[in-house]
């Protein structure tokens, strides 16, 4: 995890004049300077000149998308890129993680020997940048340019982009500007959109239906998507080392699905907790999602089955002592305890995938499922409305998409018997009728 910028690093290598070789504020003239007066330099303009191909972006000013670039350069360490950075961009670093730590510790005892340094370090990546992802660029090429805060770094870069023929775009006040950005965004998103929750017990493939929503033209945030986790003990991905972004990318990501979406229209979204893993909803996004309008989808537990296993695939086949140790988890926070636990290792070691996969949705995430929904949403006037299918064919999530971006609700249901019924079946004595019924 990438640590806030050092200050001595931004002072050496991002200030607005951190190379430009000018003395120090109050620093005494050399015994040269003192004996022979120099020659008045001629008259130059104050503020520094981009270039005619440099353009100032201004993030109060415009939504920072990546899309509207061909390529956007984000010129910080590889550090810094890693934490956060705009989602889309490509990490050209004018210092690797060493150099920036290298000129920052020489700035605290020799800013000018540490400038010098800089710049010396700067043009020998620069030369790196341009062979490896320019010489295939033609001049018409959109380039966005940004560093920490908008200084030295990212101006190094846009003038030899600049110098070659480039038209440049310079992001003023560089990640900074652009963090401000995206929490300005987010503290908003719960009340400048309409969200529209959908709701379903684990293996429902609400996954799968948001993405058939987007190919049908509505407006969709995949939290799990963005959080690289599916919300649950077993929801890590292998694809990332079983791994999460930080909390900042997070953000980042779920500013890039929001900022060009229209207010008008409903925006589909995962009943969540509000926590997916170790990443936190932001709190206006959670607050609306609360009392949003709610579809409860349901399918039949076979197909839910084989919907799990065809997600979680790693679990029968490279990580199978993972799923294990966190059987033991999961069977900690049964009442059977160990008894449960011991019962799906069991299952697991004599491949009966089926039914394990059974048994973990019935006898652990359908309650666990029935007691978030009451905590998250239970609270919520609006009475949710059922999505009945028999399957999750992409030709049943494709009519539910239409529907449901055409006319804001789903009125196809099949009957009682072929489909189970809704989170009300759960924790019966616990839960209010109000919070199953089918419109």
């Amino acid at each position: 995890m990438a640590a806030a910028p050092d200050t001595a690093v931004e002072k050496a290598i991002m200030d607005e004049d951190g190379l430009d070789g000018s003395n120090e504020e109050g620093a005494e003239p050399s015994a040269a300077t003192s004996k022979t007066q120099r020659k008045p330099v001629p008259k130059t303009r104050n503020t520094f000149e981009n270039g005619p191909r440099i353009s100032v972006v201004d993030p109060n000013e415009t939504i920072l998308d990546a899309s509207d670039y061909d390529i956007v350069c984000d010129v910080r360490s590889p550090a810094e890129y890693e934490e956060d950075h705009l989602i889309g961009a490509i990490s050209t670093p004018v210092l690797d993680n060493e150099q920036r730590a290298q000129v920052g510790t020489l700035y605290k005892s020799n800013p000018f020997n540490a400038k010098k340094l800089g710049a010396g370090l700067i043009a020998g990546n620069l030369g790196k940048i341009l062979l490896e992802h320019f010489q295939d660029k033609d001049k018409s090429t959109r380039v966005l340019v940004y560093c920490w805060r908008g200084g030295e770094r990212s101006l190094s870069l846009s003038h030899v982009l600049c110098r070659i023929g480039f038209n440049v775009s310079f992001l003023h006040g560089g990640y900074r500007g652009y963090r401000n950005q995206v929490r300005e965004a987010l503290e908003e998103c719960g009340t400048k959109y309409k969200f529209c929750v959908i709701s379903g017990r684990t293996g429902s493939a609400k996954g799968k239906l948001l993405d058939a929503i987007t190919a049908a033209g509505g407006q969709v945030v995949d939290l799990e998507v963005c959080a690289d986790h599916r919300g649950s003990i077993l929801g890590q991905e292998p694809s990332t080392n079983f791994t999460q972004p930080s909390q900042k990318m997070f953000e980042s990501r779920l500013f890039a699905s929001m900022c060009k979406f229209d207010p008008s229209k409903p925006v589909f979204v995962e009943g969540e907790s509000s926590r997916i893993g170790i990443r936190h909803v932001p709190k206006s996004m959670w607050a609306a999602m609360k009392t949003a309008k709610q579809f409860e989808l349901m399918v039949p537990t076979e197909c839910r089955v084989r919907w799990t296993r065809s997600q979680y695939q790693h679990y029968e086949t490279t990580h199978i002592d993972k799923l294990k140790t966190e059987m033991r988890t999961l069977g900690r926070l049964h009442p059977e305890g160990n008894k449960i636990a011991d019962k799906w290792i069991a299952m697991a070691d004599a491949g009966n995938w089926d039914g394990l996969v059974e048994d973990l949705l019935v006898n652990h995430y359908d309650l666990a499922y029935a007691r978030a929904w009451l905590r998250n949403y239970g609270d919520n006037e609006a009475k949710p409305s059922v999505i009945r299918v028999p399957d999750c064919s992409d030709d049943t999530f494709a009519d539910v998409a239409h529907q449901l971006v055409t006319t804001g609700n789903f009125v196809g249901s099949i009957p009682e018997s072929e489909c189970e019924g809704g989170v009300s079946t759960q924790l019966a004595d616990d839960l209010p009728d109000r919070i199953y019924i089918e419109k």
